[in-house]
């Protein structure tokens, strides 16, 4: 018999206390759009439309678990033609929330950052997105998940086929000459790693702004004779010739705290002491390979204008084909785009050696390229160390595997603590962990340096011989703001 004393041996079936508990109960509030009172939104080709709701002041809220939903509808292209649309975030490219002095998140090319921090969802979380999120796992047979554009580079768009386990890349009218119907549900916690994605119940004592460009058209929807899946090729790519599509149905769903005991008591911290935050603050950095140029270098300087610590830069390197079927292709199989990498901070390298980006299990195996293949006799090349290098990042992510993370390519310097660590239920949100490269007003220099020797073949699908990629950095960065009755500021 055990000697535990009572206390320790009572289960939860005899226990007869009832315990008090404030839990966030959260209720959705519709808003419009505060400059279009139409509740549509005009497309264009290639031109952004702003859209502004304004959310109102003493409401207690979580912009996380607050949402965009809308509709479209893709027209019949013609005769012979299909219709195609991305499975991505395709409301905005550039996202702003402030007042009408300051802003708490002003992010460039947003949806480039929302592609590039697809690879820190973790699988659980992947698993629970809706198709209408724009990020979701593929509902068709593996087999016939497509990949609008070549892997290997070539500038003929023959489909290919992802026979892995992941996010479905783009959707297609079923017959020719057919229309498509969209229904996008877009949380704001895509924006993971500002002050949107965080999840928080704030409250502000004024009316604040939150602002969106919207997307170009020609990086939603295109037109090709063949489906992508209906036959062996894609042809005859153009910009969609529903030139006069718009979003329907528009709204903004603010996610507010209908728990009266924790409204008050954010209400009454902000009109107290105040609510003091550490916050992550992304900025972003457009850069442009040369035409047909074998190797580049890109240099960026950080200093404590944008923070006082520096967590991490990510790069994409994309097609500069930013359209139609190529306008989210960053694969890089086996150096189709950039064959090897290497970082350094303030001249010091971060690497021991060159990072090849050779896989030596994928076929592709383009030419001007300088892999070995592995035969009986030889080795070969070097394989697996882009991989090897950002697997601390990718473990227990979504990217499951290397011939994934080739598919979806991009480098990321960790400056902090490993990211990967801190996804079961036990850990602490990383935007909730002060850590990262101390960050003072003289700056330090960071550079990646590539080699692209297939940029300047007459058969990439990036520019033929003068093939360039355009690169989009995100510096994630660490701010200390306060909230209080006289509106928010940045202390550190």
């Amino acid at each position: 018999m055990s000697n535990l004393p009572l206390p320790d041996v009572i289960q939860t079936s005899n226990s007869y206390r009832p315990k008090v508990a404030y839990l966030s109960k959260i209720r959705h509030k519709r808003l419009g759009m505060h400059n279009l009172k139409s509740n549509e939104v005009q497309m264009a080709q290639n031109s952004s439309v702003q859209v502004e709701f304004r959310i109102p002041p003493k409401v207690a809220h979580n912009m996380s678990r607050s949402y965009l939903e809308f509709d479209y509808f893709v027209p019949a292209a013609g005769a012979l033609l299909f219709s195609h649309h991305h499975e991505q975030q395709n409301f905005f490219r550039n996202v702003t929330f402030g007042n009408t002095n300051i802003n708490l998140v002003e992010l460039q090319n947003a949806d480039r950052y929302v592609d590039l921090m697809r690879s820190r969802y973790s699988d659980k979380e992947f698993m629970s997105q809706d198709k209408e999120n724009g990020f979701s796992k593929a509902i068709c047979i593996p087999d016939s998940n497509i990949i609008p554009y070549k892997l290997n580079g070539l500038v003929d768009y023959a489909i290919q086929r992802n026979v892995h386990d992941t996010h479905q890349y783009m959707s297609s009218s079923a017959v020719v000459n057919d229309s498509l119907k969209v229904t996008r549900k877009i949380p704001l916690d895509v924006l993971r790693g500002t002050l949107l994605g965080m999840d928080k119940t704030l409250i502000y004592n004024e009316e604040m702004f939150l602002r969106f460009d919207s997307q170009h058209l020609n990086r939603m929807i295109w037109q090709s004779v063949d489906a992508g899946g209906q036959g062996t090729a894609v042809t005859a790519v153009a910009d969609h010739s529903g030139a006069a599509l718009k979003l329907f149905n528009v709204y903004f769903y603010l996610a507010t705290e209908d728990n009266k005991h924790l409204a008050d008591a954010v209400r009454n911290q902000m009109l107290g002491e105040g609510i003091k935050l550490t916050v992550p603050w992304a900025y972003s950095f457009k850069n442009r390979t040369n035409n047909g140029s074998q190797s580049s270098a890109l240099s960026f300087s950080f200093n404590n204008q944008h923070g006082y610590k520096l967590k991490r830069m990510t790069t994409g390197f994309y097609n500069s084909i930013e359209s139609k079927n190529t306008a989210w292709d960053r694969s890089n199989v086996n150096g189709t785009k950039i064959e090897s990498i290497r970082t350094s901070l303030d001249t010091n390298n971060l690497q021991d050696n060159v990072v090849n980006c050779y896989n030596s299990g994928r076929v592709v195996n383009p030419t001007g390229t300088n892999w070995v293949v592995k035969t009986a006799a030889t080795g070969g090349s070097l394989s697996g160390q882009d991989y090897r290098y950002m697997f601390p990042q990718l473990k227990n992510t979504v990217i499951r595997n290397y011939d994934l993370y080739q598919n979806n390519w991009f480098w990321s310097e960790d400056f902090g603590l490993d990211f990967s660590e801190n996804l079961d239920a036990q850990s602490v949100p990383d935007d909730d962990i002060n850590d990262g490269l101390p960050l003072d007003s003289s700056g330090q220099t960071y550079q990646i340096e590539i080699q692209t020797p297939f940029a300047n073949q007459a058969t990439n699908n990036y520019g033929a011989g003068n093939g360039s990629l355009v690169a989009y950095s995100f510096g994630s960065y660490v701010r200390d703001i306060i909230i209080d009755q006289n509106g928010f500021r940045r202390t550190q």
